[in-house]
């Protein structure tokens, strides 16, 4: 049986500003990693993928994740 569960108000505004925002922000990275891509780090980064293709068995990466 499903029931209604009992929540706060959405602010559909501010939730709508905090999408906006977030999107805004990963795209801001996105045309920073394009243009490094383009200018230098291409080569560098068909390196890497040679030398991951190369690997057999199991890749473990990891790293800290930050926005903003």
């Amino acid at each position: 049986m499903l029931t209604k569960l009992d929540t706060a108000p959405v602010d559909h505004q501010a939730a709508l500003r905090s999408a906006l925002n977030t999107v805004s922000t990963e795209l801001e990275g996105l045309n920073l990693l394009v243009a490094a891509l383009s200018n230098g780090m291409g080569k560098e980064f068909g390196k890497a993928t040679e030398a991951l293709a190369q690997i057999s068995g199991r890749v473990i990466v990891t790293g800290v994740g930050k926005s903003g």
